[in-house]
């Protein structure tokens, strides 16, 4: 997943509005997601795994539980 790079202007020399604009910017281009995720390595199978896990769980939630 290609991710914009971020940058901020600061003006006025008012860095904290800047430093916040920063912190906003960065959880919108998914920058802090990528670094969560390549903290651990998270094996192929155990990924397919959790994907199937949370699609049980929201078609549960979605379609309520008909069992």
């Amino acid at each position: 997943m290609p991710t914009k790079k971020v940058s901020v202007i600061v003006r006025n020399s008012d860095i904290n509005k800047a430093l916040k604009i920063f912190k906003n910017k960065t959880f919108e281009s998914g920058h802090l997601v990528e670094l969560r995720d390549r903290q651990t390595y998270t094996k192929p199978k155990t990924k397919r795994r959790l994907i199937k896990l949370n699609a049980i769980r929201n078609n549960k939630l979605f379609n309520g539980n008909q069992d």
